[in-house]
């Protein structure tokens, strides 16, 4: 039976879309008032993406929410936890780390930046960016878009990438006082694992789940496992900690 007074937001990655959630919410939704997030195009820093889960968090009257982010997301997530550390029930993060200054982002950007790289074809880049994602859904979901189309959305996808490396939380990590859950594809060929596991020390309440996949998304790409492994950190590290203290 559902219970209102639990509630589960999920905030997507750089792409913004919130499809990629369907195993999650078709999982979790008997047991939980389950929210989507889905970015406009002016949400392009994590400040942006933590006011956006502010505004909905008002706009849903919802009272200590559990948050779900991933990649892109999962640092509008921990911007939120920052600064609203005591209405925030818990954080799960998908393979996303404090500081994204590392070379397996920092040169497909520097190359990007480069006029003659923005005037490429944008379909030949966003396959170079779905190879290292490794996720076919992500990619198909990109076939059918026109030229133009693909011109706007990498746009906004290029400055949410350039937001990245303005956005650098290490020393405030110790201050999330909620429980939090990471985990972290092991052969991620886009986000560094190393970093993740780095992230999961720094942070006081928190556990670490490694998955065996080279995959940016498992939570797409190894749901149940992803979903077993959430309901059993909802279950022991936030529900029960607080019935102990009842």
């Amino acid at each position: 039976m559902k219970n209102k007074q639990k509630n589960l937001i999920f905030v997507p990655g750089i792409l913004g879309d919130s499809q990629f959630f369907q195993k999650q919410v078709s999982f979790f939704k008997d047991d939980y008032r389950v929210h989507t997030l889905s970015y406009s195009r002016w949400d392009i820093t994590p400040f942006q993406v933590a006011a956006h889960i502010r505004e909905l968090v008002i706009s849903q009257k919802i009272d200590q929410p559990i948050i779900w982010g991933v990649s892109y997301g999962g640092l509008g997530v921990l911007e939120y936890s920052l600064k609203y550390s005591g209405q925030t029930k818990a954080i799960i993060l998908g393979c996303t780390n404090h500081a994204f200054r590392f070379r397996r982002i920092i040169k497909p950007v520097i190359r990007f930046s480069k006029p003659v790289i923005r005037k490429m074809p944008k379909k030949k880049l966003y396959r170079a960016f779905f190879k290292r994602v490794n996720f076919e859904p992500v990619s198909n979901s990109f076939k059918n878009l026109s030229p133009q189309e693909l011109d706007s959305a990498f746009e906004i996808h290029y400055q949410r990438a350039l937001a990245l490396f303005s956005y650098h939380k290490k020393r405030e990590l110790n201050q999330i006082n909620c429980p939090c859950l990471i985990y972290a594809a092991r052969k991620d060929r886009l986000i560094s694992t190393s970093r993740s596991f780095k992230m999961h020390r720094l942070i006081p309440k928190s556990q670490f789940l490694l998955v065996e996949t080279n995959c940016h998304m498992p939570h797409a790409n190894r749901p149940q496992e992803i979903n077993q492994s959430v309901s059993h950190f909802l279950e022991t590290a936030v529900f029960a900690s607080a019935l102990d203290r009842m």
